[in-house]
């Protein structure tokens, strides 16, 4: 069985990547070829997830008590714990939040 090869075009999901003019010739990827991403657990699979931050509504002008704002995540389909790649994020987005704020 041959492996699926992917054909990607650099920041086509963001809309083209800055510096790449449009019609640039595709990439050949297989994905198959790249490390795996795994949970503390050992688990290879995830599945998707939405967070909801609630944001006290005076924080972003509203007369609302809360604002509940979702964040798109994955979770480990196995123990339940937020993707590497997430928690990552989600801990340094908070890190410089709070270094914002002093």
């Amino acid at each position: 069985m041959s492996s699926p090869i992917f054909n990607a075009v650099p920041g086509a999901m963001s809309g083209g990547a800055p510096g790449m003019a449009m019609g640039s010739p595709a990439t050949s990827i297989n994905p198959f070829e790249y490390p795996t991403t795994k949970c503390s657990c050992g688990n290879e699979i995830f599945t998707a997830g939405v967070m909801f931050k609630e944001i006290p509504g005076i924080a972003v002008g509203s007369s609302n008590e809360k604002e509940y704002v979702p964040i798109k995540v994955f979770v480990c389909s196995k123990c339940g714990k937020l993707a590497p790649q997430d928690a990552e994020f989600i801990e340094k987005e908070s890190k410089q939040i709070k270094t914002n704020l002093i």
